[in-house]
């Protein structure tokens, strides 16, 4: 990075330069070790996330004299988070906008999560049915007690019939299709 502030500031991304600099300021100021992450440019243009951790280093009057610190490179974390935010928001996209009525249940049988599609079925609001246990819209107990045994034992339902309470107080039958998601082998 150079010898001086100032070539140190030329490598910093410039939408992150004012932020660092006030950060080694205060850093001076306060004499506490400062951790950032922030961009830098490299001499090929090539822009590289780095985590850095720095502190002042003192003369015997205390006067802030030299700085030294580490930087470790995260590209690769912040290319995996921003693949991974992307990921999730395709998921979300697709989950709140697809045709047929999605929800997520947890191994406790409440409702984690649904898709506007399953509430314009069923005619309750989100607030309503997320939360609530699944068994609060199943008409037929002994059908959703053998759908959630199936499930907890790994299988998966293709078109399997059930009939689900409206808001209204009217049935629907439905054909469920679902699998169940399990995290070091326990049924979540």
């Amino acid at each position: 990075f150079g010898k001086t502030q100032a070539d140190w500031e030329r490598y910093v991304h410039p939408d992150d330069r004012d932020m660092m600099v006030q950060a080694v300021e205060r850093s001076r100021s306060s004499g506490e070790a400062e951790d950032r992450e922030f961009r830098i440019i490299r001499p090929n243009g090539e822009v590289r996330w780095l985590v850095g951790r720095w502190r002042w280093i003192r003369d015997s009057s205390g006067r802030p004299v030299r700085l030294t610190g580490v930087n470790f490179d995260i590209s690769q974390q912040k290319q995996n988070q921003e693949a991974l935010r992307r990921s999730e928001n395709e998921l979300s996209e697709f989950f709140e906008n697809a045709s047929l009525g999605i929800h997520w249940v947890g191994a406790d049988g409440m409702i984690l999560r649904v898709n506007q599609a399953e509430l314009d079925l069923l005619g309750y609001s989100r607030e309503e049915y997320v939360g609530r246990h699944i068994g609060d819209f199943h008409v037929d107990q002994p059908v959703l007690s053998e759908i959630l045994r199936r499930l907890s034992c790994g299988e998966t339902l293709r078109e399997y019939p059930a009939r689900l309470r409206c808001k209204d107080g009217s049935v629907r039958d439905v054909l469920i299709n679902s699998n169940a998601r399990f995290e070091d082998g326990q049924f979540v």
